[in-house]
């Protein structure tokens, strides 16, 4: 089980009330000038926290906010409280999980953090209430959650309850602490977030190349000026031995090891020479690569559960199905994804049968949104893997799988299994490098304009 998941699994109950929690009355003898406007504005109706996920839930906000005498969370009749500054802080720095500040408010938060009036305090509590909310939300499902656009994502939300959220968030002793533990250990998470703060460093090295590199094609022992640039690059992106930024324009074999490296990273031919497609994956800009990033960082978030002990998951993107036994993985089956699947959205769905498919591989039935047809596995790939598969299945279903290859035209299992379905085009292994892939299916710019990013 992941840990980002593990960390919002009880969300909806006791999860934000951890060791975070310090004890403290509920309110303070300081801010009850602010309470008589929080007051007025709960009780008259006027209950507005700019976030559509609160309103929903506004009932259990207005008894949480009576419960503590409609004291503020977030302000004392002095000003903002710490907590509030660190809660603007982290959504000021949104940007670090692909989101923006905007989304919450960020342009009047920001006004009314200077105010000392009561009634603009008031007005401050509501809005940090809905921002908190709404971040939240954000992390655990995504800001494309499947509550908001289910053409990409047909995964439901995860649900909790804003009340006791914000409760929590009333008590905790960090704020910064808390809020974070929404994303807990999800390293694949916390390693993609690495991979971009790296990435918007590198154009302030004075070795990275400041324009495009020529479009000369090179072949090994071949000499050129921009293999200079390539050196560079490569050593600083970390393809390349450090020492290999030597200044040489040969390709020589440690240069084309390198470029093999990059190659492969970015699902290209590893060639290991200069040609016009390394060229023009080299040329690609740094913040169109930071911009694949977020996008992917959201898609990441659409996970919001752990998967199951026996489990299929697959990416699009790359067409690499990934067999999984208690969260470790036990096969990697190539997919043949078709065209037809353009449409398919990230989902978790069910392996439900097998059959047989042309030039002896199969093809793997799902049930889910949008599937109109399998997805193939290849002939070859099966013979490698093949006991990665047996083993996700029931003995009884992995006897269907064997008739199956032995002639039989189809089956249908006794026990469906978990296959969850993902479209990633960016992503960071445990040595911390950076994969790419193409966006085979045009996605990434939908996704772009609806998070609100530029520059892909």
């Amino acid at each position: 089980m992941s840990g980002r998941v593990r960390g919002v699994r009880g969300i909806a109950g006791v999860f934000f009330a951890i060791a975070l929690l310090v004890a403290a009355p509920a309110w303070a003898a300081d801010n009850e000038k602010v309470a008589v406007f929080v007051e007025r504005d709960i009780v008259s109706g006027d209950f507005d926290t700019g976030s559509d996920i609160a309103k929903l839930r506004r009932q259990g906000l207005k008894d949480f906010y009576a419960s503590r005498r409609y004291k503020p969370v977030w302000s004392r009749d002095s000003g903002p409280k710490g907590k509030a500054k660190a809660l603007f802080g982290e959504l000021r720095t949104s940007v670090v999980h692909g989101l923006s500040p905007e989304f919450y408010e960020i342009g009047k938060i920001a006004a009314l953090m200077k105010s000392r009036e009561p009634e603009d305090l008031a007005r401050l509590d509501m809005l940090m209430t809905g921002a908190l909310v709404d971040f939240v939300h954000d992390l655990i499902n995504g800001r494309m959650a499947g509550d908001r656009d289910s053409k990409w994502n047909a995964v439901p939300p995860r649900l909790f309850s804003p009340a006791e959220l914000v409760d929590g968030a009333a008590k905790a002793g960090n704020l910064r602490k808390y809020v974070l533990s929404v994303i807990g250990e999800d390293r694949r998470y916390v390693r993609l977030i690495a991979k971009l703060t790296d990435l918007q460093r590198l154009p302030t090295s004075s070795f990275w190349p400041k324009g495009k590199i020529a479009d000369k094609p090179v072949k090994m022992g071949g000499k050129s000026k921009s293999i200079i640039a390539i050196r560079n690059k490569l050593a600083l992106l970390g393809d390349l031995a450090l020492e290999e930024m030597n200044g040489s324009m040969v390709l020589n074999k440690a240069l084309s090891d390198g470029i093999k490296n990059y190659q492969q990273r970015h699902g290209a031919e590893p060639t290991g020479v200069v040609d016009a497609a390394l060229i023009k994956l080299l040329n690609r800009p740094i913040t169109s690569r930071a911009t694949q990033i977020k996008i992917n960082l959201d898609r990441r978030r659409w996970q919001n559960r752990a998967l199951a002990e026996r489990s299929l998951y697959l990416n699009m993107a790359d067409g690499s199905l990934k067999v999984s036994v208690k969260d470790k993985t036990a096969g990697l089956l190539a997919v043949n994804v078709d065209p037809i699947h353009r449409e398919v959205p990230t989902q978790f769905a069910q392996l439900t049968g097998l059959a047989a498919a042309p030039g002896g591989g199969i093809e793997l039935q799902v049930s889910g949104t949008n599937i109109e047809r399998g997805f193939v596995v290849s002939k070859r790939s099966l013979e490698s893997n093949l006991a990665g598969l047996k083993r996700v299945l029931s003995a009884p279903d992995g006897a269907k799988l064997e008739a199956v290859l032995a002639g039989a035209e189809a089956t249908t299992f006794n026990e469906p299994v978990e296959f969850y379905i993902t479209y990633l085009t960016a992503w960071a292994t445990r040595d911390g490098r950076a994969n790419y892939r193409p966006d085979v299916f045009e996605r990434d710019p939908q996704i772009a304009e609806r998070l609100g990013l530029k520059g892909l």
